[in-house]
């Protein structure tokens, strides 16, 4: 009897403490907490957010700094670029009347003369080295203009190969042209720097007793100017880098730096065209510039317009 009625008033403590535990300090002690958490949670975004806003206008600061340096090295490349142009034009004139002069006074040796030569030469390439890097300069900040005019592609890339054939020969080159009437609307200046550039590169890596092949298609729509080699060809994951800037690919022992295909890639795209290249290792090269065709062009090698005609002797 005593037993039961302890236990019994254990039972009501114990009914009592969980009531007073579940319904009077829990609840409390809850609300209490949930302040507490919300407080955190507005606190911890108000702290990202300040920190969200600083690195947002660092950033926003570093990328104009940048933009900032682009253009300053932008705006010095050109100035070096035209700066350097003058003084090596001006010398590659003074080599070549020295050599006039001297093809009537007779007074130099054969060897002497060969110098001269080379270096008339050196400074030739180096002129259009530069002319090309002013000329990707401009393309890049959208700032070339081109001379639009009626030309036949044909002619163009005969003019060169014609121009270009004594060195293949020098280099044991066989230089061929298989050109067909390709008439479109461009400049004729900068397509037939686009041509020289792939022959010259074509010649460059060929080695002596191989061929290179010149030649114009006609397509439904675009003209092709093909340039073929049997050069050590390129591995396909070079492809597209050599038509970066400084952009190089192994070929055979010889590294070739990509500055004349880069210059190559932004004519034709100023064109609205573009240049692959076709090529594995051991089976030689073959770089593709597709063009617009001429919207007179009939197909047959004949075209007109309100211009006087091809102007690409």
């Amino acid at each position: 009897m005593g037993v039961t009625i302890i236990v019994m008033l254990v039972l009501i403590g114990m009914i009592e403490m969980a009531q007073y535990v579940f319904v009077d300090i829990l609840p409390k002690t809850y609300d209490h907490v949930s302040d507490m958490v919300e407080a955190v949670i507005v606190f911890t975004l108000v702290v990202l957010l300040v920190r969200w806003r600083h690195y947002a206008l660092y950033g926003q600061e570093l990328v104009s700094k940048l933009r900032e340096a682009e253009r300053w090295r932008e705006d010095m490349t050109a100035m070096l670029i035209h700066d350097l142009k003058n003084p090596v034009v001006s010398s590659a004139l003074a080599l070549q009347v020295v050599l006039r002069r001297q093809s009537r006074a007779n007074s130099l040796s054969e060897e002497e003369l060969g110098y001269l030569r080379m270096a008339r030469n050196s400074q030739v390439r180096l002129s259009k080295m530069i002319g090309d890097l002013l000329t990707i300069a401009q393309a890049e900040n959208g700032a070339i203009e081109l001379q639009h005019e009626l030309l036949d592609l044909c002619a163009i890339a005969t003019a060169v190969v014609d121009e270009m054939a004594p060195q293949a020969r020098a280099d044991q080159i066989d230089l061929r042209c298989e050109c067909s009437a390709a008439y479109l609307s461009g400049d004729a200046g900068h397509l037939q720097r686009v041509v020289e550039n792939l022959v010259a590169n074509a010649i460059k890596f060929t080695p002596a007793g191989g061929a290179v092949t010149v030649a114009t298609v006609v397509c439904a729509g675009e003209v092709q100017l093909r340039v073929s080699d049997t050069g050590p060809g390129i591995e396909p994951e070079a492809h597209d880098r050599i038509f970066h800037k400084f952009g190089q690919a192994a070929t055979g022992h010889r590294m070739s730096v990509g500055l004349g295909l880069t210059f190559c890639k932004l004519i034709a795209e100023a064109h609205g065209g573009s240049i692959r290249l076709e090529s594995r290792p051991g089976k030689g090269s073959t770089f593709v510039v597709v063009l617009p065709r001429h919207p007179d062009d009939d197909g047959e090698g004949n075209a007109s317009s309100g211009t006087e005609g091809p102007a690409a002797e």
